[in-house]
């Protein structure tokens, strides 16, 4: 009976406020039209006050709740110290018990400061930059250009084709997982050439540094040894001078921080499927570096051509960087101790096996054996290839310039899968 007299009385209050207000607005040359209207035009402001009122009161809420938990000092330095594996145990029943999705949590995280959120205005002054990109003069690192054959770019513009037909043409495309679907059909064929000797790692969640929390990237590309040496950001459109800080921040949170590998160039892609920049960190030096920037037409037949000199370039910095990875792993494999004498086991004893004092048994072997394997000397514009003949003679070294011919270019990719196939086992 309560409840039915309450509503009674709102519906009249509601009704006698609806007449005062109708009595003070109400003119004998005014339209009946022209009322309604402005009835509409009043309720509209109102229910866009009451969303606001509702929003700033449920953000109050929420910060008066984070308030009110009631945790020990230190909770969160205690849940870091578990490490990865044991805190992932943590937050994953955490997430069962509150019933918090997948999804939930990657909105949440994406929420964060990071790499999404960087500012050029904040990393220039880190690095005695100035606050406007297009007037820095970046220190020049350029790598030439290699041909790769029609054979391996027609296949790649068929795949390229039909991409697009499924997810249409670039100014047509709303998201950027669209640009990563047509660029996989470029990268994915040049990274295996390398047979497996390059590893593709899409969206992996990048380590955090003093300059930025981490987040995710879309490609990375790592070679053996765990060396990275190429990172991939696409973007719907580019801004320029924050999706450059943030390709920074990525090449300075996967910089190689293993004192094997500490001191290798880092380098990186950042596109927007239209415009293609380059660019590369040093760690010895701590400078960013800038290579070229090439572009691609929106019109399809002509995407399609211009990405014949863009994938010329990404194979071209990939191989590049390759080869660095190579050259650290020679010269480290001769820093190694001498290997001692052969084992004392009856299978050492058969196979000649020798077992390194101060490293394990895989890695004295692979050491040595890519130590007379294999030679990639980088000398200038000029790379040099040197192969062990079964013989035990080394050939005179192999000259190619940096402009060389496709039937060149697949001989050596040749030339290097098989011998580090045969002598490489990581």
């Amino acid at each position: 009976m309560c409840t039915i007299t309450s509503l009674i009385l709102s519906s009249l209050y509601a009704l006698t406020d609806g007449v005062r207000n109708l009595g003070h607005t109400r003119t004998q040359d005014q339209p009946k039209t022209h009322r309604s209207r402005a009835r509409c035009k009043a309720t509209t402001r109102q229910r866009k006050k009451g969303k606001e009122v509702e929003k700033k009161r449920k953000s109050s809420e929420i910060t008066t709740a984070s308030v009110l938990v009631d945790l020990p000092e230190g909770w969160k330095e205690k849940l870091v110290a578990l490490g990865p594996d044991s805190l992932a145990k943590v937050l994953a029943e955490l997430a069962n018990d509150g019933q918090i999705t997948a999804s939930q949590i990657k909105k949440a995280r994406h929420n964060l400061p990071s790499f999404s959120s960087a500012k050029w205005s904040d990393l220039a002054p880190q690095f005695n930059l100035g606050p406007n990109l297009s007037d820095i003069n970046f220190d020049k690192f350029y790598i030439p250009s290699f041909f790769l054959p029609p054979s391996f770019h027609e296949p790649a513009a068929e795949t390229a084709w039909c991409i697009q037909d499924v997810y249409q043409e670039r100014p047509e495309q709303l998201r950027e997982q669209a640009r990563v679907r047509v660029f996989d059909a470029y990268l994915i064929p040049i990274v295996s050439l390398f047979h497996g000797r390059v590893v593709n790692t899409p969206e992996h969640p990048m380590a955090s540094t003093a300059y930025s929390s981490g987040g995710e990237v879309e490609h990375e590309l790592f070679m053996i040894g765990g060396i990275l040496f190429f990172v991939v950001e696409l973007k719907l459109r580019l801004q320029k001078g924050d999706n450059v800080a943030q390709l920074f921040l990525e090449l300075l949170s996967q910089m190689n921080n293993d004192a094997k590998f500490e001191g290798l160039r880092v380098y990186g892609l950042l596109t927007d499927m239209e415009s293609f920049h380059f660019y590369s960190y040093d760690p010895t030096e701590k400078k960013f570096a800038f290579d070229e920037t090439l572009r691609a037409n929106t019109t399809r037949e002509l995407f399609i051509e211009d990405m014949i000199n863009v994938t010329n370039k990404v194979f071209s910095v990939i191989l590049h960087a390759y080869t660095e990875g190579l050259q650290a792993i020679v010269k480290k494999s001769q820093e190694r101790s001498p290997v001692s004498h052969i084992g004392s086991s009856v299978i050492q004893q058969r196979r000649g096996v020798r077992t390194g004092d101060n490293v394990n048994q895989k890695e004295t072997n692979c050491a040595h054996d890519t130590d007379g394997c294999i030679r990639l000397l980088a000398q200038g514009p000029v790379l040099v290839l040197v192969d062990r003949l079964q013989t035990g003679t080394l050939p005179s070294p192999w000259p190619m310039n940096a402009w060389i011919s496709s039937r060149s270019q697949l001989v050596l990719l040749k030339r290097l899968k098989n011998s580090l196939a045969t002598q490489l086992h990581y």
